[in-house]
Parts: C-alpha cells; sequence; structure tokens
C-alpha cells in the first residue's frame, strides 16, 4: 500500500469514529448512578434490566425490573446492558 494511500484511510476511519461519537452524544441521554437512583426513587423512571435470568440470579440492580415482569407504566425508561 502506497503511504499516501495509507494516510487518506486513517484519516478517513478518525473522521467517521469521531462522527460516530458526535451522532450517539445527541441522540443518547446518559446518566450517571445517581441521577438513575433519583429518577427510580421518585418513580419518574422505570429501570428495565435486559439481561437474562441466569445473569440476574448472580445479582440484580435495585429498583430494576426484569424483561419478563415489565408492564406498562408512564415516564422515562433507562435500560441497564
Amino acid at each position: 500500500m502506497e503511504p499516501q494511500l495509507f494516510f487518506y484511510v486513517i484519516g478517513g476511519l478518525l473522521i467517521l469514529v469521531y462522527v460516530r461519537k458526535a451522532l450517539q452524544s445527541r441522540s443518547l441521554k446518559q446518566y450517571n448512578a445517581s441521577e438513575v437512583d433519583t429518577l427510580v426513587t421518585s418513580r419518574n423512571a422505570l429501570l428495565l434490566d435486559v439481561r437474562s435470568d441466569a445473569e440476574r440470579r448472580r445479582g440484580t440492580i435495585k429498583g430494576s425490573v426484569g424483561l419478563l415482569r415489565l408492564s406498562m407504566r408512564q415516564g422515562s425508561l433507562c435500560l441497564a446492558c
């Protein structure tokens, strides 16, 4: 591979990574642990744990609801993967 082509490929990949991160940060709201705790405690959000039953048996997240126990509720939805 010629050096010039190599730099174009690397530059293109770096631009792709930057644009992808920028788009993701605009479309997803990120919460820290204390913000999630406040939302779940105030019942303004439902924390949906989408892990398998075997994974949930090893430990659960306080206030979370398993995918099989999900019922329709109003409010925000926080996902834990």
